[in-house]
């Protein structure tokens, strides 16, 4: 007896679901986060986003996570670039000029340098997107930080101290205006409390990029890698890139606009 023809049409769809990187409920197979896209946006050379207060819920702390893609503009190699700042060097993240390197700096309530590190690997026009993680504890002394899923840090200080995130901090910018862009990012997730995860363990790396080196879904309010919302997270399309989806309070961009980048990140 001959199968009417929806019967074989059936068959011939099931064999090439089960042939293809997708499962037969749909499901992509492949590592990565499936339908994700992280959008880049632009900051120009007079783009300036700031917060003219402490960050919303925050406490002092030992601690820092951040994540985020960056891109480097052509024609600011020698230029440093500071990404993100606090009063008081609550935070202080460098593009840093000819070097190109990737610097972290974090202070106490002295003044005095608590936290020093930079990448050895660079961030310089025409090398395209590239993600960097950060995770550090100094009560415990562990400080790390991985560029394109890589261990890549030098440790200049590391000195078991407090971070006056709520008591030392005024004020906020992303860029300062003082060292500003042009420059392209995407994805910015940055928290002073939540505990620190271990960047050695590849499955909390998953949680912010891919095995294939590629931007994952953190979530509406950028939970979804810890739990819970980060202090600081920006993401999305550029016109709303500057409302903090993270639960530290809003940030104003006071200078510039931001457009969409030319790319997103891989």
């Amino acid at each position: 007896m001959k199968k009417p023809l929806s019967n074989i049409i059936a068959s011939l769809l099931c064999l090439a679901l089960a042939s293809s990187p997708v499962g037969s409920a749909g499901i992509l197979l492949l590592g990565g986060s499936a339908g994700y896209t992280a959008q880049g946006v632009s900051f120009s050379a007079t783009t300036t986003m700031e917060r003219v207060a402490a960050l919303s819920g925050v406490t002092d702390s030992k601690t820092i996570m951040l994540s985020f893609w960056f891109r480097a503009a052509a024609g600011t190699d020698s230029n440093t670039i500071r990404l993100f700042h606090s009063t008081n060097v609550g935070i202080l993240l460098d593009r840093l000029g000819t070097s190109g390197l990737m610097r972290v700096i974090c202070q106490n309530a002295a003044s005095s340098n608590i936290l020093f590190i930079n990448t050895t690997a660079t961030f310089l026009a025409g090398q395209g997107w590239k993600h960097i993680l950060i995770s550090g504890n100094l009560a415990t002394a562990t400080l790390q930080m991985y560029v394109e899923d890589v261990s890549d840090i030098t440790i200049t200080t590391n000195i078991n101290d407090t971070i006056p995130w709520a008591t030392g901090q005024s004020n906020y910018t992303i860029p300062d205006s003082g060292l500003p862009g042009p420059f392209d990012i995407a994805d910015f997730w940055f928290d002073p409390n939540q505990t620190p995860l271990d960047l050695t363990v590849t499955a909390n790396r998953r949680k912010f990029i891919s095995a294939g080196l590629a931007p994952v879904d953190l979530g509406a309010t950028g939970a979804t890698p810890t739990g819970t919302s980060p202090a600081v997270f920006f993401s999305g399309v550029a016109a709303s890139w500057n409302t903090n989806k993270g639960t530290g309070g809003g940030f104003t961009i006071t200078a510039g606009s931001i457009t969409s980048a030319s790319s997103n990140p891989p």
